[in-house]
């Protein structure tokens, strides 16, 4: 039996955690395949592809496998293109697929190399019965719940999306460039002032009701803790579940366990690793599952006044800058690169209050997305507080 001894580092872009999976001697540059085809009416499948390293490189993130050609097929010999949105990221155009099909991933590489998963029907997700919160000391938690009344599905898959507002704690009208305050425009005050951020999650939590009495769950998902600016406006999060299969979960078991549990005396042999993709023009092996499902989705919205009191401490002095002291222009402007908020523009700016730059420029602190299209909708503006 051959040898497997050669340990490469897997690094999932968004899906799991890195972990190390045992290939042959010599087999480096395996294809990690990422994502799942999701099943329905006006959905979109994103598949993400990448390139295994040797673990003594600790390359991340892996190298991504651009120029591929993805497509979904189903069992009508229909197809699906997927189109590369960014480095080693595919996807499809909204499409309606049939809950009554079946569906598989097929890939052709740069270097003509050929791919496929296997044929799969779609498993249903149940829907999403509640998402509560409840405050705690440390901040509040979130807390999740399904139930499958056909009793079909025993194996869930949880996700979810964050997206907040986040303003500056000060209004920038002016700027300070050369030795001179000058007016900014209103867009730019505005870009400043209110930023809209987002995360997601990058494990997802995968759950079992098999075995149990009902087939129901309900679990905390996710926290957000005290002094977080992401309860300090508006706030929402977008729960996604999925269906699994047994194998599926399986393979996200074992996924799980070689990210942890390496080098133990239960670790997985490597033909359990490598999921339900495989080689059509050669015999390369693949680490990845492609699943099949519907998804089933619930938001949570939160404003300021729903979570009141929640503490968050914002250091943002305002000081009183004299623009004919040149000690204090220096030292506030340029050493401490504060940002001018008010002044006096009757006086010709002769005086001028100034915070330091991220209490002005909510963009300092990163992560920014453009305002969501759903936003006004999700909250209505005229109710703000």
């Amino acid at each position: 039996m051959k040898a497997w001894s050669l340990l490469l580092l897997i690094m999932f872009a968004g899906c799991v955690e890195p972990f190390t999976a045992r290939v042959p001697d010599g087999q480096t540059n395996v294809l990690v395949v990422e994502g799942y085809i999701n099943v329905g009416v006006d959905v979109v499948t994103e598949i993400r592809l990448s390139r295994t390293v040797p673990l003594s490189q600790s390359q991340y993130p892996a190298p991504k496998e651009v120029g591929a050609t993805i497509f979904i097929e189903d069992n009508l010999n229909n197809n699906f293109p997927l189109a590369e949105t960014a480095d080693g990221i595919y996807r499809s155009e909204m499409l309606v697929l049939p809950l009554d099909r079946e569906y598989r991933i097929k890939i052709s590489t740069q270097t003509e190399e050929e791919y496929t998963s296997d044929f799969l029907a779609t498993l249903i997700a149940p829907p999403i019965d509640t998402i509560t919160w409840q405050r705690e000391l440390t901040g509040m938690d979130f807390y999740v719940s399904t139930h499958d009344p056909s009793n079909t599905t025993f194996y869930y898959q949880w996700s979810y999306e964050e997206t907040w507002e986040e303003n500056a704690a000060h209004f920038s009208f002016y700027g300070y460039s050369d030795g001179q305050i000058f007016v900014r425009d209103n867009e730019e005050v505005l870009s400043m002032h209110q930023c809209f951020k987002e995360h997601a999650s990058t494990i997802p939590v995968n759950l079992s009701t098999k075995g149990l009495p009902e087939n129901k769950m309900s679990l905390k998902l996710f926290s957000v803790i005290n002094n977080s600016p992401k309860l300090h406006e508006r706030y929402t999060a977008l729960v996604t579940l999925h269906a699994l299969s047994e194998k599926e979960y399986q393979y996200l078991q074992i996924l799980k366990k070689n990210s942890t549990d390496l080098g133990t005396f239960f670790d997985p042999q490597p033909s359990q690793v490598f999921g339900n993709i495989f080689g059509v023009t050669s015999h390369q092996p693949v680490v990845g599952y492609i699943g099949v499902y519907t998804t089933s989705e619930k938001r949570i919205n939160l404003r300021r006044r729903d979570v009141l009191p929640w503490p968050l401490e914002l250091p943002c002095p305002q000081v009183n800058i004299v623009m004919n002291n040149a000690d204090s222009v220096k030292k506030y402007f340029e050493e401490l690169k504060y940002t001018p908020t008010l002044a006096d523009y009757f006086s010709n700016f002769a005086t001028t209050f100034a915070t330091p730059a991220p209490c002005a420029d909510c963009r300092m602190s990163g992560n920014n997305i453009q305002k969501p299209d759903y936003w006004d909708e999700l909250f209505c503006t005229a109710c703000d507080d």
